[in-house]
């Protein structure tokens, strides 16, 4: 009886081979997305409402409030610019034939004038040596005295003497002048004066 040493090649058993790990399923991004999408919409709508209430939290007195002049009461003091009102004037002419009959300092340096001719009525806006017609209209008055250089003087120094402030506009209507002065503190004056350059009469704003 022969000895056979040679060992039986083992038969694989299946169960026993490695498993390999299954790949990870993919991450389901759809719900951060929305998820980062709500957020965005939240914050925005926090920020959007914030913004609402600070609006609608002002106090009716910290809200700009403008006077009746058009130069909205702004911080225009001292002295009267004579001067620059002459030439304001005179350059307003430059863009305007006619007469001047308005003459108005702005709270930003610039001036509105006021031209009549040919039956127009033409505002001019001066800033420095430049002037432009920012608005025509017809005139059917034909009741505004002209500023001429010495009216604007005469006007200038008999509304001062009446009334101590600077003077920031000059107007005419009804053949009558009208001038606005503004005090050192206080409100406005509006003064009525004459063709003869006397004052008929006066304002103060409110």
């Amino acid at each position: 009886m022969s000895n056979d040493n040679t060992n039986p090649t083992p038969t694989p058993n299946p169960e026993a081979a490695p498993q390999t790990a299954p790949a990870p399923a993919p991450r389901r991004r759809t719900g951060l997305i929305v998820a980062g999408v709500a957020a965005v919409v939240i914050l925005a709508a926090g920020v959007g409402a914030g913004f609402a209430v600070a609006l609608s939290g002002d106090d009716d007195d910290d809200r700009t409030e403008f006077s009746n002049s058009s130069n909205n009461g702004g911080p225009v003091s001292g002295d009267t610019d004579l001067d620059g009102m002459l030439d304001a004037a005179k350059t307003a002419l430059t863009a305007a034939d006619g007469e001047v009959v308005a003459i108005e300092e702005r709270t930003d340096g610039t001036w509105r004038v006021e031209v009549q001719g040919g039956g127009r009525e033409y505002e001019v806006a001066v800033d420095g040596s430049d002037a432009r017609v920012v608005e025509e209209d017809n005139d059917d008055d034909g009741d505004d005295l002209a500023l001429t250089e010495d009216a604007v003087r005469s006007l200038v120094e008999a509304a001062t003497a009446d009334t101590d402030g600077r003077v920031v506009q000059i107007g005419s209507d009804d053949n009558r002048y009208s001038v606005e002065v503004r005090p050192a503190s206080g409100p406005s004056v509006e003064l009525d004066l004459d063709d003869s350059f006397q004052v008929v009469g006066s304002e103060t704003d409110d």
